[in-house]
Protein backbone atom coordinates (compact mmCIF):
# COMPACT_ATOMS: atom_id res chain seq x y z
CA UNK A 1 0.00 0.00 0.00
CA UNK A 2 1.12 3.13 -0.87
CA UNK A 3 0.40 4.69 2.61
CA UNK A 4 2.72 2.50 4.61
CA UNK A 5 5.54 3.30 2.08
CA UNK A 6 5.30 6.95 3.14
CA UNK A 7 4.88 6.15 6.77
CA UNK A 8 7.59 3.76 6.55
CA UNK A 9 9.80 6.64 4.40
CA UNK A 10 9.11 9.21 7.62
CA UNK A 11 9.89 6.67 10.18
CA UNK A 12 12.73 5.26 8.62
CA UNK A 13 14.48 7.91 6.91
CA UNK A 14 17.98 9.21 8.86
CA UNK A 15 16.76 6.53 11.24
CA UNK A 16 20.38 4.51 10.91
CA UNK A 17 23.11 5.27 13.43
CA UNK A 18 25.07 6.20 11.00
CA UNK A 19 22.95 9.19 9.86
CA UNK A 20 22.88 10.10 13.55
CA UNK A 21 26.20 10.13 14.36
CA UNK A 22 29.23 9.37 12.28
CA UNK A 23 32.15 7.28 13.72
CA UNK A 24 34.07 10.01 13.86
CA UNK A 25 31.75 12.46 16.16
CA UNK A 26 31.54 9.18 18.15
CA UNK A 27 34.91 8.35 18.57
CA UNK A 28 35.61 11.71 20.21
CA UNK A 29 32.82 11.51 22.54
CA UNK A 30 34.81 8.65 23.95
CA UNK A 31 37.88 10.15 23.85
CA UNK A 32 40.59 8.16 26.55
CA UNK A 33 38.86 4.38 25.03
CA UNK A 34 40.71 2.05 23.19
CA UNK A 35 40.13 2.35 19.11
CA UNK A 36 39.30 -1.03 19.39
CA UNK A 37 36.68 -1.04 22.10
CA UNK A 38 35.02 2.17 20.39
CA UNK A 39 34.81 0.85 17.03
CA UNK A 40 33.02 -2.47 18.70
CA UNK A 41 30.75 -0.63 20.29
CA UNK A 42 29.96 1.68 17.76
CA UNK A 43 29.31 -2.01 15.57
CA UNK A 44 27.40 -3.32 18.05
CA UNK A 45 25.24 0.01 18.54
CA UNK A 46 24.79 0.24 14.67
CA UNK A 47 23.39 -2.98 14.14
CA UNK A 48 20.62 -2.97 17.22
CA UNK A 49 19.96 0.19 15.57
CA UNK A 50 19.24 -1.63 12.53
CA UNK A 51 17.43 -4.40 14.55
CA UNK A 52 15.12 -1.50 15.62
CA UNK A 53 14.80 -0.42 12.46
CA UNK A 54 13.81 -3.30 10.92
CA UNK A 55 11.28 -4.05 13.19
CA UNK A 56 9.69 -0.97 12.79
CA UNK A 57 9.42 -1.57 8.91
CA UNK A 58 8.14 -5.36 9.75
CA UNK A 59 5.02 -3.64 12.40
CA UNK A 60 4.36 -0.99 9.83
CA UNK A 61 3.82 -3.80 6.95
CA UNK A 62 1.33 -5.95 9.58
CA UNK A 63 -0.82 -3.19 10.54
CA UNK A 64 -1.63 -2.24 7.06
CA UNK A 65 -2.66 -5.37 6.45
CA UNK A 66 -6.30 -4.97 7.11
CA UNK A 67 -8.49 -8.57 7.18
CA UNK A 68 -10.66 -6.93 4.56
CA UNK A 69 -9.71 -9.98 2.12
CA UNK A 70 -11.13 -12.17 5.18
CA UNK A 71 -14.48 -9.93 4.33
CA UNK A 72 -14.36 -10.83 0.90
CA UNK A 73 -13.83 -14.05 1.14
CA UNK A 74 -16.70 -14.52 3.65
CA UNK A 75 -18.92 -12.77 1.13
CA UNK A 76 -18.01 -14.87 -1.92
CA UNK A 77 -18.23 -17.83 0.00
CA UNK A 78 -21.92 -17.40 1.60
CA UNK A 79 -23.04 -15.91 -1.96
CA UNK A 80 -21.72 -19.66 -3.46
CA UNK A 81 -23.67 -21.21 -0.70
CA UNK A 82 -26.51 -19.77 -1.04
CA UNK A 83 -27.76 -20.87 -4.52
CA UNK A 84 -31.34 -20.37 -5.38
CA UNK A 85 -33.36 -18.37 -2.63
CA UNK A 86 -36.52 -16.42 -2.35
CA UNK A 87 -36.02 -12.65 -2.60
CA UNK A 88 -36.70 -12.45 1.15
CA UNK A 89 -34.03 -14.91 2.12
CA UNK A 90 -31.74 -13.50 -0.40
CA UNK A 91 -32.51 -10.07 1.35
CA UNK A 92 -32.06 -11.33 4.84
CA UNK A 93 -28.54 -12.96 3.71
CA UNK A 94 -27.74 -9.53 2.57
CA UNK A 95 -28.71 -7.45 5.32
CA UNK A 96 -26.70 -9.91 7.41
CA UNK A 97 -23.69 -9.65 5.75
CA UNK A 98 -24.40 -5.78 5.68
CA UNK A 99 -25.06 -5.83 9.37
CA UNK A 100 -21.36 -8.28 9.48
CA UNK A 101 -19.55 -6.15 7.31
CA UNK A 102 -20.68 -2.90 9.38
CA UNK A 103 -19.30 -4.45 12.75
CA UNK A 104 -16.14 -5.36 10.94
CA UNK A 105 -16.13 -1.89 10.02
CA UNK A 106 -16.52 -0.29 13.77
CA UNK A 107 -13.90 -2.95 14.71
CA UNK A 108 -11.40 -1.73 12.39
CA UNK A 109 -12.13 1.79 12.85
CA UNK A 110 -11.47 1.46 16.41
CA UNK A 111 -8.58 -1.12 16.10
CA UNK A 112 -7.04 1.80 13.53
CA UNK A 113 -7.64 4.80 16.07
CA UNK A 114 -5.39 2.93 18.55
CA UNK A 115 -2.64 1.90 16.53
CA UNK A 116 -2.39 5.52 15.26
CA UNK A 117 -1.98 6.53 18.88
CA UNK A 118 0.65 3.84 19.61
CA UNK A 119 2.25 4.92 16.29
CA UNK A 120 1.98 8.24 17.41
CA UNK A 121 4.01 7.82 20.89
CA UNK A 122 6.33 5.56 18.79
CA UNK A 123 6.63 8.43 15.89
CA UNK A 124 7.50 11.41 18.98
CA UNK A 125 9.95 9.23 20.27
CA UNK A 126 12.02 7.94 17.55
CA UNK A 127 11.63 11.84 16.09
CA UNK A 128 13.30 12.57 19.77
CA UNK A 129 16.20 10.09 19.02
CA UNK A 130 16.25 11.06 15.31
CA UNK A 131 16.95 14.98 15.74
CA UNK A 132 19.11 14.17 18.91
CA UNK A 133 16.41 15.45 21.20
CA UNK A 134 18.54 14.51 24.06
CA UNK A 135 21.82 13.48 24.28
CA UNK A 136 23.05 15.17 21.92
CA UNK A 137 21.64 18.55 22.70
CA UNK A 138 23.41 18.38 25.98
CA UNK A 139 20.82 15.67 27.84
CA UNK A 140 22.17 12.45 29.67
CA UNK A 141 21.64 8.96 29.09
CA UNK A 142 18.83 8.46 31.65
CA UNK A 143 17.24 10.77 29.21
CA UNK A 144 18.09 8.83 26.32
CA UNK A 145 17.84 5.32 27.85
CA UNK A 146 14.39 6.43 28.59
CA UNK A 147 13.58 7.38 25.41
CA UNK A 148 14.47 4.43 23.83
CA UNK A 149 12.93 2.19 26.70
CA UNK A 150 9.44 4.40 25.35
CA UNK A 151 10.01 3.20 21.97
CA UNK A 152 10.34 -0.64 22.54
CA UNK A 153 7.86 -0.78 24.79
CA UNK A 154 5.80 1.01 22.12
CA UNK A 155 6.85 -1.67 19.62
CA UNK A 156 6.09 -4.14 21.82
CA UNK A 157 2.52 -2.89 22.66
CA UNK A 158 2.01 -2.64 18.80
CA UNK A 159 3.00 -5.95 18.57
CA UNK A 160 0.99 -7.88 21.09
CA UNK A 161 -1.73 -5.99 19.67
CA UNK A 162 -1.04 -7.63 16.13
CA UNK A 163 -0.66 -11.01 17.93
CA UNK A 164 -3.98 -10.71 19.85
CA UNK A 165 -5.88 -9.71 16.45
CA UNK A 166 -4.46 -12.75 14.67
CA UNK A 167 -5.79 -14.95 17.64
CA UNK A 168 -8.94 -13.05 17.25
CA UNK A 169 -9.22 -13.56 13.35
CA UNK A 170 -8.32 -17.24 13.52
CA UNK A 171 -11.08 -17.88 16.10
Amino acid sequence: MESSVILKDFLISRSYLEDIISFDQFSKLLKGEADDVVHQLYSDLSKQRIDVVDQVKQSVDREFQLPLDNVRYSAQTDLKQIGKLSLVDLLNKLTSLQESIASDSTSLDIQIREIQTELMKSIENLSNLRFGNSWARGGDNTEVQTIVQNSLESIKKCESYIKRRKIVQKA
